[in-house]
């Protein structure tokens, strides 16, 4: 049964969200759709209301599936995807995902469970102002995708004031080439290797750009982040019994997307990249920042 919302990672528990066990999507090829998105979404985007100075607004991707499969990419990243077994209902943060200007929610329904009677999915993104509550939050996008047999896709916009996030600012698009692949595995291998031999710090060091940067997304310090971050690891790398996944070189998967300024490291059995025997843990994704690869979320 497929049913993974990869919750994107743990410092969302500030926001109280409990992902300190991960799952992901398996590739569903959204991210090539999200590039070809028709030029008249930035016109028809919905802007965000505006917020009071000094007030930030964090947005929420609300989904609700009715017996229909269900995949979700935001500005070309996947993130949710799920079967048609059983209806979902899910709210995912998606700060760290979200770009000063357009964003993109691209979305590929169906098929739908035979004899279902009500709509396949309905979509939106909540634009919650620091302060406020989900319930009242205004809609700055939404879809309700009808029932289908087959595959429906559809692209929704909306548009947001300057981000938090420094990476859509620093991250470059690159070439995509065998030395970078190298370079890509030996940082997922070194990746691995720290959190399977339970190396708190330095693997802490490796992903603190990570951390601070994704602290600052949902309007925290960086410093509070790297401390986040850093119970985070110890509490999967805990248990007395502790063992990671093993690695697997024929399993590891560089995926680009983020429109072509992020790969993906994942795994190709479904298993998340650091993962432990109790199936918490998380992938990594990776930016050409400063002329170098690093660990961006």
């Amino acid at each position: 049964m497929v049913e993974r919302s990869r919750q994107w990672l743990p410092l969302a528990v500030a926001l109280a969200l409990n992902v300190n066990a991960c799952s992901k999507p398996e590739p569903v090829g959204l991210h090539a759709e999200a590039t070809r998105a028709p030029s008249s979404a930035a016109a028809s985007a919905s802007p965000t209301p505006p917020t009071a100075p000094g007030k930030r607004t964090s947005y929420l991707l609300s989904v609700d599936t009715h017996e229909c499969a269900l995949a979700i990419a935001v500005n070309d990243v996947p993130l949710i995807e799920y079967d048609a077994a059983s209806p979902h209902s899910v709210g995912e943060v998606i700060d760290p995902w979200i770009q000063s200007g357009t964003n993109s929610v691209t979305v590929q329904a169906g098929p739908q469970k035979a004899g279902a009677t009500e709509p396949c999915a309905q979509v939106a993104v909540l634009a919650i102002p620091e302060g406020g509550d989900q319930a009242n939050a205004p809609r700055v996008a939404e879809k309700t995708v009808a029932s289908t047999g087959g595959q429906t896709r559809a692209t929704l916009a909306f548009v947001t004031a300057k981000s938090a996030c420094e990476l859509w600012a620093e991250a470059k698009r690159f070439d995509w080439n065998a030395e970078g692949q190298r370079e890509l595995t030996e940082l997922a291998q070194k990746a691995h290797r720290l959190f399977s031999q339970k190396q708190i710090a330095p693997l802490a060091e490796l992903t603190d750009y990570r951390a601070r940067d994704t602290a600052r997304c949902l309007g925290r310090t960086p410093e509070s982040g790297v401390a986040d971050q850093r119970s985070f690891f110890a509490a999967i790398t805990g248990a007395p019994d502790f063992s990671a996944i093993p690695w697997s070189d024929a399993g590891l998967v560089l995926e680009v997307v983020g429109n072509g300024r992020l790969v993906w490291m994942h795994r190709n059995d479904g298993k998340l990249l650091l993962q432990n025997g109790a199936g918490g843990g998380m992938d990594l994704y990776a930016a050409r920042i400063q002329g170098s690869w690093r660990i961006v979320r």
